[in-house]
């Protein structure tokens, strides 16, 4: 598919206006959540909690002093107490729909991680690939109606694949880059300088980005493609993103 891609100069560049746009929008949005607080505001911590935070950063940094790093360690990731907060809340709290999709919203999301700005795409790129290998009829083979809109056939004409393969290789490159940050950098600073550092809003934060970045391609393409409404349905995927992880 990218070979295909890549033989024909298809993809439109970014346009100025676009990528401004969109790093206007990503600023906004950051700068406000962080005046707001919008942590705390979205759900406070519980005392208790902030409470054995602040003791266990106290004696990770004297474990630093004394050279101990694994004791160090054992106290800045010390989750005994919100887990078990959590665990009676689970308990004895009403189950319902909310709840249900927020352990499911979890899981996808922030497992998945700065992929999930691709995820709508992986199926249909899985579905393409498996029918190019296999010699499969291609979705022009298909009735015109639904040709129209799977459109897996990854060709360089193609007002599908077109903008969405760039998208989806550079978010992998991304992702791989967001992984080794964290897992290589992040957490031995988290241990080095006893910091409390939240996963799931750096996964949300950069994950966000990748959005916002894919989104103004697609906007980018569509002002060149009267045809293409791919920008529109992937817009109401990063709301229903926003919605679903703001939840989590």
């Amino acid at each position: 598919s990218n070979g295909k891609i890549s033989s024909k100069s298809y993809m439109p560049p970014l346009t100025k206006r676009s990528l401004g746009l969109t790093l206007a929008g990503l600023g906004l949005l950051f700068t406000l959540a962080w005046l707001l607080n919008a942590p705390a505001r979205l759900q406070p911590t519980h005392p208790h909690v902030l409470e054995h935070k602040a003791s266990m950063r106290a004696l990770c940094t004297e474990a630093l002093e004394r050279l101990d790093y694994v004791g160090a360690e054992e106290h800045v990731r010390n989750n005994t107490v919100g887990l078990s907060l959590a665990g009676t809340f689970n308990t004895h709290a009403r189950q319902s729909l909310d709840r249900t999709l927020r352990r499911v919203n979890n899981i996808v999301f922030f497992r998945v991680g700065v992929l999930t700005a691709v995820l709508p795409f992986m199926p249909l790129l899985a579905a393409a690939s498996l029918a190019a290998h296999l010699g499969l009829p291609s979705a022009g083979n298909l009735p015109a109606s639904l040709s129209r809109i799977l459109q897996l056939a990854p060709q360089a004409d193609s007002p599908f694949w077109g903008p969405v393969l760039p998208c989806i290789n550079a978010v992998t490159g991304m992702a791989v880059v967001v992984y080794c940050g964290f897992y290589l950098w992040l957490e031995e600073r988290q241990v080095s300088s006893c910091l409390l550092i939240s996963g799931h809003w750096y996964t949300y934060t950069l994950t966000t980005v990748a959005c916002g970045l894919c989104l103004a391609v697609l906007v980018s393409h569509a002002a060149t493609s009267h045809n293409s409404q791919v920008h529109l349905w992937y817009g109401a995927w990063c709301a229903a993103y926003q919605a679903l992880s703001w939840r989590v």
